[in-house]
């Protein structure tokens, strides 16, 4: 790129071009472009060797090392960059293995299947995971007491400016108390879609109430906010508004004392939202039985990014 910029006049956008051409080994690219450097091109702001005074038969040698120095440079170049970075993630790996995980989880956030990857391996080396929580989680996987909390945004149906607002809340107002607390204060950043599906991903788990009993009247809360915020518009006032906050407690919508959902139904409303599960996995119980009898798991037929190739090969016998 320095070459064709010093000696030709290109610009640093069209010396990426060549670079490009180079890289890909194009070479009808590569001899198109022969000309343009050594000749110039005034229709594309290329001013050439021979005009800036260097001997075309130089030029066309120069270009003809370069050429050559394609056929290995850029495998040498990548080579060591590759070295640096895989230095850099050992020794984060190695010493922050936590706030590593966490942020190569966030980099991947709308790919459920390498969140899910990734959630496996942090397990493989000890780390727990917990669940989102409208106190605790932040917009990406954060670190938290040695953990890593799920992100706000891996939940469905829970966009941006939501979270933004859930987070700006709870730090300017302090922590959410109840869920009912929750919606009162947040209102109009809801639907009851979204609260739905909080409850559903665990992120009130930490009001201390079952999610099944939540999921019961949530709505209900849901519309008498919509209520209070419409009275609040129009300048009427209810019995709630003159009475102390020891009193308030009396006017919340009492969540019914029922039955959870079973271990299996909860995880599958975790997946739903979140598109993994998190504070388990149905088949955890049989996980000494599977693991004895196995031999490739089904990631291992997914396309490595670097290779283009997955770890099972054609023909191969394996136990999934």
């Amino acid at each position: 790129m320095q070459i064709v910029r010093d000696l030709a006049g290109y610009s640093w956008g069209r010396s990426d071009l060549v670079r490009r051409a180079m890289s890909k080994k194009k070479a009808y690219v590569m001899e198109q472009e022969r000309k343009n450097f050594i000749f110039g091109n005034p229709e594309e702001g290329v001013k050439g060797c021979v005009n800036n005074g260097i001997d075309e038969k130089v030029a066309g040698k120069i270009y003809d090392n370069m050429i050559d120095f394609a056929k290995y440079a850029f495998n040498k170049s990548h080579a060591a960059c590759y070295a640096v970075v895989s230095f850099q993630t050992a020794y984060l790996k190695t010493y922050y293995p936590v706030e590593f995980m966490a942020a190569l989880m966030t980099s991947v956030i709308d790919n459920t299947d390498k969140v899910a990857g990734y959630i496996y391996a942090s397990r493989q080396m000890g780390i727990s995971i917990l669940p989102p929580d409208v106190n605790e989680s932040q917009m990406g996987f954060s670190v938290e007491n040695g953990a890593i909390r799920f992100g706000l945004s891996a939940i469905k149906s829970l966009g941006r400016p939501t979270i933004e607002a859930i987070i700006k809340e709870r730090f300017n107002n302090g922590p959410f108390t109840t869920m009912q607390d929750f919606i009162t204060r947040l209102y109009a950043k809801l639907n009851k879609r979204t609260v739905e599906n909080l409850i559903k991903s665990g992120a009130f788990d930490a009001f201390g109430v079952k999610r099944r009993a939540m999921n019961y009247v949530y709505a209900q809360i849901m519309d008498s906010a919509a209520r209070q915020s419409k009275d609040a518009i129009s300048g009427q006032m209810s019995l709630f508004d003159f009475v102390d906050e020891s009193q308030k407690e009396e006017f919340e919508i009492k969540i019914p004392d029922i039955a959870e959902y079973t271990k299996e139904e909860l995880l599958n409303l975790e997946k739903e939202v979140l598109g993994i599960y998190v504070s388990g996995h149905p088949l955890d119980e049989y996980a000494q039985m599977w693991k004895k009898h196995i031999s490739v798991m089904t990631t291992d037929f997914e396309i490595d990014d670097e290779t283009g190739e997955p770890k099972v090969k054609d023909g191969a016998k394996e136990t999934i």
